[in-house]
């Protein structure tokens, strides 16, 4: 009766609002095991509010415990269907080009990922991208152990697309990393230099850096000079060397 009291005293305190008593719902925050399905009834105007286990609040779904299980739940079913919906159009012979699939990777996949990120960040349910961020700084502290004495601080990883069934045509894993400091992703750049990859433990691994829209644009200007020499299998090396002796 108390919390109907205050309800009721909340309400006429402010002047010219009304309680939806159709949109209001209740729930109870707490984390008695006893009591996880034990069901408030709180009234307004002579009218029980609906009483919803896991209400959803500015689009983030509050369970009982405040972990974010479901929450996180119904995040990865909609980035899943999202990152499916990326690979369809990927291809390296086909589909869409690169600035198309990076601003619908940052339009479809990051905006739903990533929404409201520092509320549920610290639950225990996000073990497993945690794991990927760990392993991620520790393989650029194990491939380039000179330039980092420490592993490198990373934002967040995010493996794109699910592991291959097919063990015989295998396809590499996407890996999508943000640098927290520029200077390491510079430095990262730097070391690879212009062959684009690294070894790591007997695997080739390419580095691709993440160019902003205007200049992916410019660089897809060389898309078909860089398709003839690939098709006469001259390597940038090569290129490089003839342009710097015959235009330098």
């Amino acid at each position: 009766m108390g919390t109907e009291k205050r309800m009721t005293r909340w309400q006429e305190d402010l002047e010219k609002t009304t309680l939806s008593t159709g949109k209001t719902v209740s729930a109870a925050y707490h984390l008695c095991n006893g009591e996880a399905k034990r069901e408030l009834s709180v009234s307004v105007d002579n009218k029980r509010l609906e009483h919803q286990l896991a209400p959803k609040y500015l689009g983030v779904r509050l369970d009982r415990t405040l972990s974010y299980k479901r929450h996180l739940e119904e995040v990865r079913a909609k980035v899943t269907a999202r990152v499916s919906l990326i690979r369809r159009l990927a291809g390296t012979t086909w589909g869409a080009s690169a600035r198309t699939l990076r601003i619908s990777t940052q339009a479809l996949v990051f905006s739903a990922a990533e929404y409201c990120a520092p509320v549920w960040s610290r639950s225990p349910h996000v073990k497993k991208a945690q794991d990927t961020v760990s392993f991620m700084s520790g393989f650029f502290a194990e491939v380039l152990g000179d330039f980092f004495p420490t592993p490198p601080v990373l934002d967040r990883a995010h493996r794109m697309g699910p592991a291959s069934a097919d063990k015989e045509r295998h396809r590499p894993r996407v890996f999508m990393v943000c640098f927290h400091y520029h200077r390491d992703k510079q430095r990262v750049a730097r070391e690879t230099g212009g062959n684009n990859f690294i070894y790591f433990r007997g695997h080739k691994v390419f580095i691709f850096q993440d160019h902003s829209a205007n200049t992916a644009h410019k660089r897809s200007a060389f898309n078909t000079v860089k398709a003839k020499l690939h098709k006469r299998k001259v390597t940038p090396e090569q290129a490089q060397t003839f342009y710097h002796h015959h235009f330098t």
